[in-house]
């Protein structure tokens, strides 16, 4: 397993922005290979957890590449 990134809303900065990691170089392709996308979510004191809807989209291209 690897750890492909990590967003932090601690202190009020980010937990209300959209982000997003690019995970095309960790994806396996062929039928032999199973890819898993693990989301770990952190609750601290009285904060934390998803909210909102989550997306899993494939692009063909990404902006800045």
């Amino acid at each position: 397993m690897k750890k492909i990134g990590f967003h932090s809303g601690d202190n009020a900065i980010g937990w209300n922005k959209p982000f997003w990691f690019d995970i095309t170089n960790f994806v396996k392709k062929g039928n032999n290979h199973i890819n898993w996308l693990v989301v770990r979510v952190k609750k601290t004191f009285y904060l934390g957890g998803i909210w909102k809807g989550v997306q899993i989209m494939e692009v063909s291209d990404i902006k800045g590449k």
